[in-house]
């Protein structure tokens, strides 16, 4: 696929799949070369977190993205459900 630079696979070196792609990553040594220091960014609730795509069976596929204040339902409910 035209502009795509890698392909990671979401496994462990001794699962990697036996695939003919071009930059075949492997995510645990991803993972593994990163030292856990990182600092979060801040910012505004209203910005993108997230895109989701419609499969297109309309015949139009559409991409919208999605907001924290979207997703601030969703985490509020499971807060207060019983555990």
């Amino acid at each position: 696929m035209q502009g795509v630079k890698g392909w990671v696979a979401m496994t462990d070196r001794s699962h990697m799949p036996q695939a003919n792609l071009p930059n075949l990553l492997c995510y645990e040594e991803l993972i593994a070369r990163e030292d856990g220091d990182y600092e979060w960014p801040q910012f505004d609730e209203w910005t993108a977190s997230g895109l989701c795509y419609t499969s297109g069976t309309t015949g139009n596929p559409e991409g919208r993205t999605l907001r924290q204040p979207f997703h601030r339902p969703a985490r509020l409910c499971k807060r207060r459900s019983p555990t």
